[in-house]
């Protein structure tokens, strides 16, 4: 349900049916190759995350075309941080600080009564400590970082990383990563990937219409872009 609507809320930039495509790319194989124009046609066929039926009486979900499948990759990491924090907050936890690969949540303090220092990641650096950009000092908030970083391979010459636009079927060419800071890791880490497959200019406009949401922006070719309340 919270990925339907988010899907609905970015005009699918965020789509968890991506499935068929992820499969057709590859990018956990050990030599993943470009697939053919002809089956990304195919596999874009099968996306849409508007074809979901849920039944929320019975909680069962039907995909009725065959061949398509569910990726949850830009959203389950957020809901794990998310049920996690919950989980230590009702069992007495008042300073704690969730990492689940790039999805952060934070929880009061520091212990030291300071705010938890985050970095931002450079996504041509020379490894997770190589960062750019402000250092965020958060207490009680969430951050998400997309970036085209983590999974990606080389052929000839060009670069192919794993975040797809759902309506071309291909990676996303006008960005290297973006960072989210809400009050909710199921929505800063949706809402990283969404304004990821925007671009720049629809993801910083997206961005300024969000209530309580800032985001930063590192395009393709490494300028800094910052949504009005960006905590800088």
């Amino acid at each position: 349900e919270e990925a339907i609507r988010y899907s609905n809320s970015t005009g699918g930039a965020f789509d968890i049916t991506v499935g068929p495509l992820m499969d057709l790319w590859g990018f956990g194989n050990q030599t993943p190759m470009p697939p053919e124009i002809s089956e990304i046609k195919q596999a874009c066929a099968l996306v849409g995350w508007n074809f979901i039926e849920l039944d929320t009486v019975n909680i069962t979900v039907r995909l009725p075309m065959e061949g398509m499948s569910i990726d949850l990759g830009g959203i389950a990491k957020g809901y794990a941080a998310k049920e996690g924090a919950r989980i230590l907050r009702e069992n007495g936890i008042t300073h704690a600080l969730i990492d689940a690969g790039g999805n952060i949540v934070t929880i009061g303090s520091r212990p030291d009564g300071e705010p938890w220092k985050v970095g931002i990641r450079n996504p041509r650096g020379q490894g997770p400590n190589d960062t750019i950009g402000p250092v965020l000092n958060v207490t009680n908030k969430a951050i998400s970082t997309s970036g085209d970083y983590e999974r990606f391979f080389f052929h000839n010459g060009e670069r192919y990383h794993h975040i797809l636009n759902p309506k071309t079927g291909m990676p996303v060419q006008t960005m290297s990563g973006v960072t989210v800071v809400a009050k909710d890791p199921l929505c800063a880490d949706a809402l990283s990937t969404a304004i990821f497959v925007l671009g720049p200019i629809k993801g910083l406009e997206l961005a300024n219409t969000l209530d309580g949401v800032s985001v930063m922006i590192i395009d393709s070719d490494g300028n800094m872009l910052f949504s009005k309340d960006f905590p800088r």
